[in-house]
């Protein structure tokens, strides 16, 4: 997950460091790192689970196509991975042209699939994301 942006926050960073030294966390911790993932889900953001579960099997199906394809043919793949680490979600179109990227692609990769275009509608990218580029929201 060190390739995705704005991945860590204060408080999972603080909890992570905790559980490492003491193998535990407090009561406390516990409820907080328990109130943002819930929090997360409920608000749709793309740090709910279900959208890091997404992202990180794009990220591999990406990776995998990246890796079949030759190096001067790869510039829109890398791209949208790097838009994937960056926003943690991609748009239909977006979805769309790595689907007929894929067309070429399954003849060489038999198991590469056919994404769902619109599995990251509904899903909200937080204002702090907006601001770090610059005020865009550029999804």
């Amino acid at each position: 997950m060190q390739e995705f942006h704005l991945h860590k926050s204060t408080l999972l960073t603080e909890a992570y460091e905790a559980y490492r030294r003491t193998g535990q966390l407090d009561e406390a911790t516990r409820k907080r790192v328990a109130g943002m993932i819930r929090n997360a889900g409920e608000q749709k953001t793309v740090f709910s689970e279900a959208n890091i579960k997404h992202c990180i099997g794009l990220n591999h199906w990406l990776h995998e196509a990246v890796q079949q394809t030759q190096p001067e043919r790869r510039d829109f793949l890398e791209a949208m991975v790097a838009k994937l680490h960056r926003r943690w979600t991609l748009t239909p179109g977006q979805l769309n042209g790595i689907n007929s990227w894929g067309i070429g692609l399954r003849k060489r990769l038999h198991t590469f699939p056919h994404l769902d275009a619109h599995i990251f509608d509904g899903v909200h990218v937080p204002d702090f994301m907006s601001s770090a580029s610059n005020g865009q929201n550029t999804r």
